[in-house]
């Protein structure tokens, strides 16, 4: 509905010149970010996980922007320094999570790119009334992941409390529920974080929808995350006594999805309905005015494309003008100093390492008997998800836990550093782990150092990298003997020969 004519008439002046502004940067932002766009769409498409409702929020967004389309068109769009220095640092910001492989990183810089488009369109004024609307994206956005333990923590503890009031037998150990019939463990897939991501969506656009105030609205989110934790650990709970009573192998046990979700709307949607009767009542005044619409400047549209977009195609040309060759993957040399390389036939110690380009673990047997195992891992062209820094790849594996970590110096010249770690197995061995990163040819052996390296890198056209690991069983909790064989060892120049690219010794 509209005031008046005049506000009909005028909002008219944007029929050509907004479609056209948005089409512009819309394509420019689809070009330059095009990689990481297209990274969500695995996350949205999976209709079992988490962000399978994305696609319908989108739509919901968006169906929210039309509906007060005019009222936006109220401000006129100007000039801002900030708004300049925010497109342009937003894009470094994106530019230098890409080169770092940080996908999250990636995908909230080109939301904030997103909602700063916004802003150069419709200008300040609107933007502000904009906020809310363009917030709830943040909930399709597959950024979550890191509250996924804390979930998994709390549904764990729910769901014991709940089995042991009901006098049944269990013990509890990490995220693993142990019942007399078997053992349910508490999985990413099983925190719940989808139904509370649905629940905030759903309460989020009812209270944009609605217009209702600011405390209203965090009520009924906060409301709405209770229920959906509490809708998942009800479906847990009653899964657990499906297991206790019909046995482990009931259908039900291998695959609760749509289990999950009928319990869930059980108990979601009777809440929904109650919330829109009582606290989502329209406030009216928070309606949005109705004003007459400026025109908007194409050349002010295209200037702020352009410095959107700037920062990201130029240093996607100086990355691609500047990528050399993948070297050969690395290969353990045949000999240090007197320990001879042999082949595993088994081993205890398996590390995990997200798909490398090339793998190794071989054994150096000494002439006293003493062993030492080594590892390596070679990525010739690091991309996300495959790289030496992510968060599936470990030292360890599944056989190990670790006691301690720290830094050790090599005595070599010149001296370098490599990070050790003290470990414990089931049975209660105790080993010792000397590793170290190579990235190009720039030797760290840190986490965040092999990653700012791996930054600094990319942008030169150097996206290889090797990872060295070297393991010795240790006769107590001191590992003075492993840690004396593993100096001499670590400070065969052989290492440092074969990243040189010279002959093995």
């Amino acid at each position: 509905m509209y005031p008046d004519k005049t506000a009909k008439v005028n909002a008219h002046a944007y029929s050509l010149q907004l479609p056209v502004a948005l089409t512009i940067f819309s394509a420019s932002l689809l070009f330059a970010y095009f990689e990481t766009i297209t990274h969500m769409m695995p996350a949205w498409s999976n209709l079992r996980g988490p962000y399978s409702h994305s696609f319908l929020l989108t739509a919901l967004v968006f169906s929210l922007l039309w509906r007060d389309r005019y009222s936006l068109m109220s401000s006129p769009p100007s000039f801002s320094p900030g708004l300049t220095i925010g497109l342009l640092a937003t894009s470094l910001l994106w530019f230098l999570f890409w080169a770092a492989n940080i996908i999250s990183g990636q995908i909230l810089a080109v939301y904030f790119l997103f909602t700063l488009g916004f802003w150069s369109i419709f200008g300040e004024g609107s933007y502000r009334k904009l906020l809310p609307t363009l917030g709830l994206l943040l909930f399709a956005l597959p950024l979550w992941q890191p509250i996924q333990p804390a979930l998994q923590n709390i549904a764990t503890t729910a769901v014991q409390l709940l089995i042991s009031a009901m006098d049944i037998p269990v013990y509890v150990e990490g995220n693993r529920i142990t019942i007399p019939n078997g053992i349910f463990e508490i999985e990413g897939g099983c925190s719940g974080i989808g139904f509370l991501l649905v629940s905030l969506s759903l309460s989020g656009y009812l209270s944009i929808y609605d217009r209702v105030g600011m405390g209203r609205a965090i009520r009924t989110l906060a409301l709405s995350a209770l229920v959906a934790l509490l809708a998942n650990w009800i479906r847990i709970y009653l899964i657990i006594l499906v297991g206790f009573y019909e046995g482990m192998d009931h259908p039900l046990i291998a695959d609760h999805v749509g289990f999950g979700w009928i319990v869930y709307s059980v108990l979601f949607f009777p809440f929904l309905y109650y919330v829109t009767k009582t606290t989502l009542q329209p406030s009216k005044a928070q309606a949005l005015p109705l004003l007459p619409s400026p025109r908007i400047s194409i050349s002010y549209i295209l200037l702020i494309v352009f410095l959107t977009t700037f920062a990201s195609i130029a240093a996607f040309a100086l990355t691609l003008l500047s990528q050399t060759k993948s070297p050969a993957p690395y290969v353990l040399p045949n000999s240090l100093l007197s320990f001879q390389k042999s082949a595993v036939t088994h081993s205890f110690w398996q590390p995990v390492f997200k798909s490398p380009d090339h793998v190794e673990q071989s054994i150096y047997r000494g002439a006293s008997g003493s062993e030492i195992q080594a590892f390596t891992v070679s990525y010739l062209n690091q991309h996300q998800n495959s790289e030496v820094i992510n968060l599936h790849n470990s030292f360890t594996g599944e056989n190990f836990k670790v006691i301690k970590k720290t830094t050790r110096t090599v005595p070599n010249d010149p001296p370098s550093n490599v990070t050790e770690l003290i470990l414990q197995d089931p049975l209660g061995n105790v080993s010792v782990i000397w590793y170290w990163y190579y990235i190009g040819k720039t030797r760290t052996h840190t986490e965040s150092g092999a990653k700012i390296h791996e930054v600094l890198q990319k942008m030169l056209g150097n996206t290889n990298a090797v990872v060295i690991a070297l393991l010795v069983s240790c006769n107590n909790a001191a590992c003075v003997d492993a840690r004396t064989r593993l100096g001499r060892v670590a400070a065969d120049q052989n290492f440092s020969n074969a990243m040189e690219g010279k002959k093995h010794l």
